[in-house]
């Protein structure tokens, strides 16, 4: 199932985790613990085996993957926004302009979606499991679903893709058969032409078509590089033409509209398309027409572009970077050693996810909106892979608590917003602003004792009940939340915390 246009190759994920600490007090002891999570993944959501669904990463959205509430049977997600439950219902969420909460929407009229191959502009495409495709809108401000309609003269749709044809200057849809014939239509969707010369069609991304021979053809397209002449005349005359200079198999190819890559059987990467000069307004796509063999990484299993580089995954788990920000790709071009024991690896416009074999999820590239999930939203190019933070729920008195912003953890111990927990036990919270400074009370009741705790996130400096104590790790802000130690505060409020290792959950219980 794509996640957005260009991409594939979605898979089961393993998400590892540090536990948090296990001590009491002052957290003064750690029990660093490996859970995984069987999860399926996008590019900014994320499906855990227990049906929780988890976001991150746009705009407005937390920078740590944080739970959606209220859904426990989520089966798969589609691009950004949509996902699809176990009885076979699709659902698209939005967050409210007006609030901090989301919006949760069902998609009627459509059952057993089998992908959301892209949203353009503010109309979505959805292809269900007989091969219906049905077109839909979200509307502003809080990206309300409109009515999804079936769309008349196509069925039996396997994939769909849309590229920009500089030519006609439209942008052409792509319908690829269960059959294997191809066909094409602009963003009426009133005539749906049939591509002739076209057989036997595996796969169409982009400008590309992939045919069951291991051969590839494309169409003159915006930034199209193949090297001919284009055939003056509308779209729908206009034929698709081999790309030449491949080896006569290939075993797997990519591209997004602009840059391409390709793998022959003997595992060796090519590559054809643009090439990036230049940035702002005088940002340059250079082409290059003719495919290249790059020699400078060997046995490749998997190849993107995200952002101004290449990236090549090799059968042994080495990612190796190779950067596209020049005039002409060399044949020689150098590849440099980014990760290791790397199982697969998703691509973004400008960021990259892999996955290592223990389970754990690495993001690099640019962190705009929090795209890394490393728990800021800082518009910074990170160029050395960073673990994202692992999505662990908080579960009090059998309760599943919404958080603004998801679990943070830090040496092996857990974090959670300031307000997000600690009312719920009793705590009154206030925050000075200036001084950076939290305090949390609560009264003596029964046999419970009063508590009055301060904590500066400026220099960590933290009282209990007018006495200094030291925190394992300082409490700190990311991405304008301000983050406390959970299970110091919980305990010491008179609460009981559990780490649920295999579930990857955090249980507090309060009497």
């Amino acid at each position: 199932m794509k996640k957005s246009i260009g991409y594939a190759l979605l898979s089961s994920m393993l998400l590892g985790s540090l536990a948090p600490s296990a001590a009491s007090g002052a957290d003064a002891k750690t029990e660093p613990l490996i859970s995984s999570y069987e999860t399926e993944y996008g590019h900014s959501s994320l499906v855990k085996s227990d049906g929780t669904y988890w976001i991150w990463g746009m705009a407005n959205l937390p920078s740590v993957p944080t739970q959606l509430q209220g859904l426990t049977d989520v089966t798969a997600t589609f691009g950004d926004n949509f996902l699809k439950k176990t009885d076979g219902s699709l659902w698209y969420w939005s967050k409210a302009t007006q609030s901090t909460g989301m919006n949760l929407y069902k998609i009627e009229g459509i059952q057993d979606p089998v992908d959301v191959p892209f949203v353009y502009g503010d109309n979505a495409i959805v292809i269900d499991a007989k091969g219906d495709v049905y077109k839909g809108s979200q509307s502003y401000p809080d990206y309300i679903p409109g009515p999804y309609t079936k769309l008349a003269g196509i069925d039996n749709v396997k994939e769909v893709s849309l590229y920009g044809d500089s030519l006609a200057q439209k942008t052409i849809f792509v319908f690829l058969k269960k059959d294997g014939t191809v066909w094409r239509t602009d963003a009426t969707y009133s005539t749906f032409v049939q591509a002739q010369e076209i057989v036997g069609a595996e796969r169409v991304q982009a400008d590309g078509v992939y045919l069951k021979d291991g051969t590839i053809r494309e169409w003159p397209s915006s930034y199209n590089v193949a090297g001919y002449d284009k055939v003056k005349g509308d779209w729908a005359s206009t034929s698709s033409i081999p790309v030449k200079g491949l080896p006569e198999r290939l075993i797997f190819a990519w591209r997004n509209g602009t840059s391409n890559v390709a793998i022959d059987e003997q595992r060796r990467l090519w590559f054809w398309g643009a090439t990036i000069t230049g940035w702002s307004d005088g940002t340059t796509m250079n082409s290059q027409p003719a495919p290249i063999r790059l020699t400078g990484v060997q046995d490749v299993k998997e190849a993107y572009v995200a952002g101004r580089s290449l990236f090549a995954l090799t059968q042994s788990g080495k990612v190796y970077e190779a950067s596209i920000e020049l005039r002409d790709m060399p044949a020689n071009a150098e590849f440099k050693l980014l990760a290791s024991d790397v199982v697969n690896m998703k691509p973004a416009s400008k960021h990259l996810l892999m996955q290592k074999t223990d389970g754990t999820l690495w993001g690099w590239g640019l962190n705009k909106y929090g795209s890394l999930g490393i728990g800021e939203d800082k518009e910074v190019e990170i160029r050395t892979p960073v673990q994202l933070q692992t999505p662990i729920e908080v579960v009090l008195n059998g309760e599943s608590i919404a958080l603004t912003n998801g679990v943070i953890t830090r040496n092996g111990q857990a974090f959670v917003p300031l307000r997000s927990i600690f009312e719920k036990l009793g705590a009154r919270i206030s925050w000075e602003a200036e001084s950076k400074i939290a305090t949390l009370e609560r009264e003596a009741t029964g046999q419970t004792a009063a508590v009055a705790m301060k904590i500066n996130l400026k220099d960590g400096t933290t009282t209990l009940n007018g006495e200094t104590v030291k925190l394992q790790n300082d409490p700190f802000g990311a991405s304008g939340t301000s983050y406390l130690p959970l299970r110091f505060i919980s305990e010491t409020l008179g609460a009981k915390v559990e780490w649920q290792q295999k579930a990857g959950k955090i249980v507090i219980t309060m009497s």
